[in-house]
Order: C-alpha cells, then structure tokens, then sequence
C-alpha cells in the first residue's frame, strides 16, 4: 500500500468488489498421499540441529523445497532457541516431540515457526512449553505458529500461551489458505483481544481439531475492568484493547470451524465481551462442533459463538456504477497527484492489500482449493467488503468532500459520484429466512452445547448476540440516504440444527437456549432442554431472549426464570411458526406467555407473523402471548399431542435422569417425557456403616420460586419428584457421617437439652419430648413424657434430673412395647440421668420414692447400742488410769 501501483491497484479493488459476483465451483481437494521421505531430507536428532535449521530459514525461500524428519524426542530447556522464522516445506514430526521451549522474545508473529508459508506442511508434531512474549506490541502468538497460511496437520501443543492480540494454542492468526485439521491443544492460553484455544483470528479452515486448554480462565487474565463499558462502545472499536474475543478454538472466526470440541473452560466470571465455546465473534461457518466447557463472560456469551455477525453484501444500481468504472480507468493514469490524500483513506479504511488479493486469488483458482477452504475464503471476501463499505460510510460527507478537492479537473467523476450520492436508495434486506441446508454462507449449523453458560447481557446456548457489528454506523446509514432505486445492502444469518443440553445463565437481560439477542438472520430447527436461570433478568426465552427476525420449526423443553418479557420460544418476537415449547416459568412478574412473552404485532393484526405455533405449560395457563391463547397462532397442547409431531427429534420424547456418585461414573436413568420413574429403580450406593447418603437436586443458581410451588434452595429426591417427569433432573449423592448424638429441642432453664440421645442418626435428626400426664396405673409421678424421634438408632437416653431432685429419691418407670410400665435402673453422670430404652418403647416417667417409717425394734437397738457404747468409753477410761491399754 505504500506504493503508487499498489495505490492504483487497491483502489480499482475497491470499486470492483462492489459490484464482483463470486460463482465458487464445489471443488475438492484430493487426499494427499502418504509424505514420502526423500534421499536429501534434513534430520533433526538434537537442539543443534534444530538451531541450525532455524538459522537457515533467515531466509523465506530457503525452504520450500526440503523435508524436515524429527527422528526423536528433543528436550530444549536451557537452551537459546527463539523459534524458526519462516518454513515453505515439509517438517515431518513422526510422532515425536520437542520440549522445554521457552519462547519470550520481543517480536510480532511469534511462535515455534514464526511464519508458515502456502506451501508448508506440519504434519505429527508435539510440542511442550511456553510461549509467552513481552506483552508490549505483541501480536500474533501461538503455540506452534504466529501466521500460518499452510497446513498444520495431526500435530499437538501442550504448555502456555500467551500474549496481546490474536493468541492461539496452535496459531495466532490462521490466514485464508491456511488449514489446521486433526490438532489439540492443552494447558492455558490468554491474552486481552482475540484469544483462542486454538486459533486467535480464523480466516482459514480448522478442522477435526479438539481444546483441552482453559482459555483467560482467570481474573488476571482480563486485563480490562467491564463495570463502565457497554456492548455499543465496544463493538465501535474492534480493535481497541477493550474488547476480549475469547473462544474455545477461535477468539474470531470469518472462515471455517468444522467437526471441532471444546473441552476447557473459557473466561472468567463477569468478564469479557464476545465469549464463545468455539468462537468469541464469527463471520464465516462453524458447523458439526461441540463444546463442553463452562463458558463465562459479561456481555454477548455463547456455548457455540459470543457474537455472530452478519454477512453484508452492498449491491449498487448497475448504470450509474459502470459510469463510474469507466471513468474510473480512464482517469487511473492521472492519479499520482492525490496518491497521499488516497493514501490516508485507504489506511483508515483498515485493508490489507496482499490479504485481499490472496483472496482473490484463491477465489480465481479454486482447483487448488478444497471445500472448506473455498468457504473461508468466500466468507473473508464478504468480510473486507462488509469492512471497507462500514468504513466508507462512516467517513461519509469528509470523503466526499476530499474527492471534490482533489479532483477538480475530474468533474465528470465528481458529477457521477455526487449523482449517486444523491439518489442512493439504500435497502436492507435481511435474506435469512431463504437459507437452504446446503448454503453455507455466515452459518453455524449442526452444532451443539453441553457446557453451562454465565454472564450478565445477551447469554444464550448457541450464541449470545447476532447482529450487525456496528449498530451506529447502521444507523447514520438509514438516517441520511434516501429512498431511490440505487442499491440496497443484504443481510444474511442463519442458525440451523442447532442443540442447547446445559443450563444458561444470565443476570440482567437477554437470556435464550439458542440465542440471547437476534437483530438479523434466523433460526431454523433450534432445540433447547437445558434451563434458563435469568431470575433478575428481562426478555428470557427458550430459543430466543429476543428476536426481531425469525424462528421457525424449533422446539424448547425448559424451566425457565426470568423477571418480564419471558416465553416458552421467545421472551419477546416477531416472527414464531411451528414451533413448539413445554415449559415451566417460574418467577415472572409480567409479559409471559408459552410461546412469546410478548410480540411485536399480535396474530390478529399482522397475518403470519405468528402462526401454527404450540405449547404445554406446567402450572399456571399463561396463554401463548402474554396471558392470551390465539387460536391458529398459539394453541395449547397436551403432552401426548406433542409426542404424535412428526419427525420429532429423540431428544424431546425422553427425559434423563443423572444420578452423580462422587468417584464413579454417572448413572442415567431415561424415561419417556411425561411417564414416571419408579423408587426401586433409583441407585443405591455402597455406603460405610457409619455413613449415610441423600440424592440432592443439583441447581446451581437457586430460584426463590418455582412455578410448581416450591421453595428454598436444596432440594431431595421424593417419590412426588419422579411422577410425571417433563425437564431433565440431576442428582447427587451427598455423603454424611451419622450422628451418634442428638439433643432434644426441649431446654432446661439453664439452656442445655433436657434430653440427649445416643445412637446412629441421619443428619438432620430431631429430638422431641412431649409432657404427658403425669399419672401412671392410676397413681401420680413426678414426670411422664413421651420420646419423639425418627428411626430405630437410638441405644441411650440422657435425661436431666428436674431441678430440686436427688437422683437416689427417683424411680425410673418405662412403658414396654406391650404397655406395661416396669421400674427400670439407670446411671447417673453429672446432671444427667442415664438409661436404656429398647426398641418400641418411647414413654418413659419419674416418680419419688416414698419415706420409709422408722420403727420401735429400730429404735430399742439404737438405744441399746448406744448404753453399750458408753459404758465400753467409761471402762477405757479407767483403764488408762490404772496403765492398761484398751484395744481399738
């Protein structure tokens, strides 16, 4: 772009790719066969090698024609090795791997190759290290390489990775013709702006390709504090330090992500914008991927995508754009006068050159492409059209005015662009709802998510947020062009085949099972049975927390908890037909419905908005939009009804049940929707003897209330729980040690338990004693009381002897199995008085022991022996006088 040609070259581009229809042939790539070892390829069997290889690639066309084979595993710690700077050939890792790499230079591009050219070939390589550049203008870092445009293939990083912008376990950035198929990645990868498990910015293809890694898992990972920024300020300056894009395999995407896994948590809680468990923002096709990892962010997060951006094709009136193409290059020979001014547009305008056309490029020469490749690179054409056109208007009356300045001598150009100017007649068309399975174009399609989301704005299971990148600049377009016939931009993107099995949450608005937040594009056959826990939050929706485009065909099975604007499809729609929603809404203050919490017009005032749509609603009948039931829109359905739909998907006629065994496997248990589990077929795990065990419910956030009438925060298994199951339940069992203790909830006055027991309790176990009557057999006793407690643990009962008693004037009376009251022994220990109570007995009473008479024998003995006690003294006495000593 510094030059004068390329100056040129750019801007005839520029115009040309308003107009440029691209007709792609499905071509493939053949197999490629089997490497085959050359008698002149380069063995690496040590760090020496490996540094001198490095050496030789100084220069970029040292080699493109040479074999590299790993012939060992290489250990690189404590050595100097700053990684290869570019690489053109084959380098053949046989399996082994190279370790001990510490990367940490100063440098953009950085990674084990810094550069991999077209015709580069990675093939079974291992690596293990870090990668971590001072952080300072850092950009493009990843574990294997910094730009790749070649093909990276059965290879596997494991470490660190970490940097600024477009950070990747494998690559930092993965440029069109790049291709990184059947790689995994494991460990920890961050950074501040696009960050990827695998790939930080995916033009490209990545393929068959697994994330173990964690991806910005932490709060020092976010360098940004998100408490004062919005989704507008952010997604206004995509570049600026801000923003976060962090993604389970790309942090963006604008090519092709297929058949790929998320297994690592990415983000952290309330932090970051654009946070998907494949990709953070996507423009191109994601389809056949899963994630499994916990996804957390605060605004626009994602179990598939964070954002998804549309695709925008601007189309001009076809005359006044040829007049301008041929004045165009009529007048390209007297241009180098305002090269400079043209010079500072088209950096503003943020467009790669030799990026571009090598799009063209490989769009011009498919045959050297395979189908997944042709695809990205489709979808890297619209995006640097969609770009160069954002940036366009945006500069708007300045770039106008420049172009009159500049070419005064030009008046029949100025004339046509001012004609142009003044009668565009922009339309937008949102061409969403013509997909077809076999277009591609800006998609994410057969894609599911089993990891649970969190975060504040516009959370869904598939996507948080699709719309358009810049919402502002949109706006400044619609308000200032006027009504012609002159061009019209079109929009597309789809969501298609999609699934949603894990629980969303989101804690202040736009919550979905598919999609949080939908301005442009559809959802075609969406399916969520995993929960929305938004209690907080407004517009909470089984498939969409709003959508003002389309929903067609798509089924929610849900509990789902939300503030206002809250449906079984969505909390707020537009368009809704033949869709299907069973569902519990739990906490909802107002604008509820079974399919639409609210509509944008309802059924009867704009025909087939709404249409042929059905719903089963546990408890209360909300109606299908806002508490009313539109006949032909919005019918009520029974459970049966439902499982009689046509080409029902399996995952909506049964319903599973976890059981979850800290150290085992989990167990499942699957019923068909709406039948019920029997007691005897719950799991019974081994537990000691001293152990207990209770299946809880598993419910990360809690609700303070449930449609169905309960309440609290921990819930058990109970027989009422598995009749008539209609949502998916997880449950654990919880480990005790059993009490060998319980105090009564009966006190003394000096606060202690009036009674204690001893034995094997369930946690939990409550002691009671009831006062009775104190009578027994007709007679009154001091006490009577009645033992009240669960269970047949109990071998000893510590009983407080009343105030103002003596233990030894008490008789303990216990009332056997049989009803018969027998005195009973007891211990006593302290203030307590100790005994047995066998199994069946439970009343137990104290009485006092009556005084016993003294009587006249009694007392003639004492007197006797007290006469002879005094006259034994008095004989002692007289005998000390006379010397004699008496015995004792």
């Amino acid at each position: 772009m510094k030059h004068n040609n390329g100056m040129m070259r750019l801007w005839a581009l520029v115009l040309a790719l308003c107009v440029i229809v691209v007709q792609v042939p499905q071509f493939a790539r053949a197999e490629e066969p089997a490497a085959e070892i050359p008698v002149d390829a380069i063995y690496l069997t040590c760090a020496e090698d490996l540094l001198v290889l490095a050496e030789s690639c100084i220069r970029d066309s040292w080699s493109r024609d040479k074999v590299v084979v790993l012939t060992n595993d290489i250990d690189l710690s404590g050595v100097e090795f700053s990684g290869i700077p570019t690489f053109g050939g084959t380098f053949l890792g046989q399996g082994f791997t190279i370790s001990g790499i510490y990367l940490r230079g100063e440098t953009s591009a950085y990674g084990f190759f810094r550069y991999l050219q077209k015709t580069a070939l990675v093939d079974d390589l291992h690596l293990k290290g870090k990668v971590q550049p001072a952080k300072s203008g850092n950009v493009e870092v990843g574990g294997f390489v910094g730009v790749n445009s070649g093909c990276i293939k059965n290879c596997s990083f494991t470490g660190t990775v970490s940097g600024n912008e477009q950070v990747g376990g494998i690559a930092g950035r993965n440029k069109v013709t790049g291709i990184i198929e059947n790689c995994t990645v494991s460990g920890l990868v961050y950074g501040d702006h696009y960050i990827g498990g695998m790939v930080g910015d995916n033009q490209g293809v990545i393929r068959s390709c697994t994330n173990e890694a964690q991806v910005n898992p932490q709060a020092d990972h976010n360098s940004v504090s998100m408490t004062t920024l919005t989704l507008e300020s952010l997604t206004a300056q995509e570049s600026a330090t801000e923003a976060t894009n962090l993604g389970g395999i790309a942090g963006t995407s604008s090519g092709v992500i297929r058949d790929c896994e998320n297994h690592g948590n990415v983000g952290y809680e309330k932090m970051g914008y654009n946070v998907g468990g494949i990709a953070g923002s996507q423009i191109g096709y994601i389809t056949e991927c899963a994630n499994y990892g916990t996804i957390h962010g605060s605004n626009g997060v994602g179990g598939i995508v964070g954002q998804f951006k549309p695709n925008v094709v601007l189309a001009f009136g076809e005359n006044l754009m040829e007049d301008l193409m041929d004045q165009t290059t009529d007048l390209m020979g007297s241009m180098s006068g305002m090269m400079n001014t043209m010079s500072a547009m088209m950096n503003s305008m943020s467009v790669d050159m030799e990026e571009l056309e090598e799009t063209m490029d490989a769009l011009q020469n498919p045959e050297n492409l395979d189908r997944d490749s042709i695809y990205a690179a489709m979808n890297e054409y619209s995006d640097a059209v969609r770009q160069m056109y954002l940036n366009m208007m945006a500069s708007g009356s300045q770039m106008t005015g420049q172009m009159s300045t500049m070419m005064g001598s030009m008046g029949e150009m100025v004339h046509t662009m001012e004609k142009l100017n003044e009668g565009l007649n922009l339309k937008i068309i949102d061409v969403s709802r013509e997909d077809t399975p076999e277009n591609t174009l800006t998609k994410v399609s057969d894609c599911t998510n089993r990891g649970e989301i969190f975060g504040e704005h516009y959370v869904g299971g598939i996507a948080g947020i699709a719309d358009i990148e810049d919402t502002t600049v949109m706006e400044e377009i619609e308000g200032q062009l006027n009504i012609s016939n002159e061009g019209e931009i079109v929009m597309r993107l789809v969501i298609r085949d999609c699934r949603n099995l894990a629980t969303i949450s989101a804690t202040k608005a736009y919550a979905g099972g598919i999609v949080g937040n939908m301005t442009i594009g559809a959802v075609f056959h969406g399916m969520n049975i995993g929960g929305i826990n938004a209690l907080s939050a407004d517009y909470v929706g089984g498939i969409a927390g709003n959508s003002e485009t389309y929903i067609v065909n798509s089924f929610n099975r849900s509990i789902l908890a939300g503030n206002q604007y809250v449906g079984g499809i969505a909390g707020y729609g537009r368009e809704a037909v033949g869709n299907y929603a069973i569902s519990d809404l739990a906490a909802v203050t107002r604008y509820a419905g079974g399919i639409l919490g609210k509509a944008e017009s309802l059924p009867r005032e704009a025909e087939n908005l709404v249409l042929d749509n059905h719903y089963y609603l546990v408890g209360e009948n909300v109606g299908g939009i806002d508490g009313i039931c539109y006949e032909g829109a919005t019918d009520a359905m029974s459970i049966d009804t439902f499982l009689t739909v046509e080409n029902l998907d399996d995952l909506f006629r049964t319903v599973t049940l976890r059981f979850v065994i800290p150290g085992q496997e989990d167990i499942l248990r699957t019923v068909e929707l709406g039948r019920s589990l029997a007691l005897m077929h719950i799991p019974q795990p081994e537990v000691e003897e001293d152990e207990q065990y209770q299946w809880v419910l598993q419910q990360k956030v809690q609700w303070e209330n449930l449609a169905m009438g309960e309440a609290g925060q921990i819930f058990y298994l109970s027989e009422e729980r598995l009749n008539h199951i209609l949502f998916e339940q997880t449950y654990e069992a919880v480990f005790d040690a059993k009490n060998t203790v319980v105090g009564s909830s009966n006190l003394t006055a000096a606060g202690r338990p009036l009674a204690l027991v001893v034995g094997t309790f369930d946690q939990g176990t409550q002691l009671e004693l009831v006062a009775q009557e104190p009578v027994v057999n007709g007679a009154e006793v001091l006490e009577k009381w009645q033992v009240r407690i669960p269970g047949r643990g109990m071998e000893k009962l510590h009983y407080h002897i009343p105030d103002g008693a003596q233990a030894e004037n008490l008789r303990l009376l216990v009332q056997d199995a049989s009803g018969n009251w027998d005195a009973r022994e007891f211990t006593v220990e302290g203030s307590y008085m100790i005994f047995s109570l066998n199994y069946g007995e439970r009343n137990f009473a104290l009485e006092v022991l009556p005084e016993e008479p003294v009587s006249g024998a009694v007392i003639g003995l004492g007197v006797g022996g007290a006469v002879v006690i005094l006259a034994i003294l008095i004989a002692c006495k007289k005998g000390k006088k006379k010397g004699v000593a008496c015995e004792k």
